[in-house]
């Protein structure tokens, strides 16, 4: 391509990819432990889709074990409600807390 051409791709590469970036803020999430009894699966998954919590993996044992995001600024009140609305019948342990990207959508 010689120096001319490959001043140009480069510059062609670095403008596409500058025009298709996103920009993403650091987020904390609590990552939470939920243990709770079979019959409570469905009510489970539409509450955590409705409070847009993320869940990262579930166990079927004894009692179903799943592992949620939850963003840290939301996770106290996240957590009263859950209880609250299974009348006790769910555990809830926070296991760490950890920050994530956050895509910071364009308006």
């Amino acid at each position: 391509l010689g120096a001319g051409g490959l001043i140009r791709a480069y510059s062609q590469s670095a403008s596409q990819t500058i025009e298709n970036a996103q920009l993403a803020t650091l987020v904390n999430y609590d990552r939470l432990q939920l243990i709770f009894d079979y019959s409570l699966i469905d009510k489970l998954k539409y509450f955590i889709e409705k409070q847009k919590a993320v869940v990262m993996e579930t166990n079927y044992q004894t009692k179903v074990q799943a592992v949620i995001l939850v963003e840290t600024s939301d996770s106290k009140n996240f957590q009263k409600r859950l209880i609250d609305l299974f009348s006790g019948r769910i555990i809830v342990k926070k296991i760490n807390e950890e920050p994530r990207p956050s895509i910071i959508e364009n308006e």
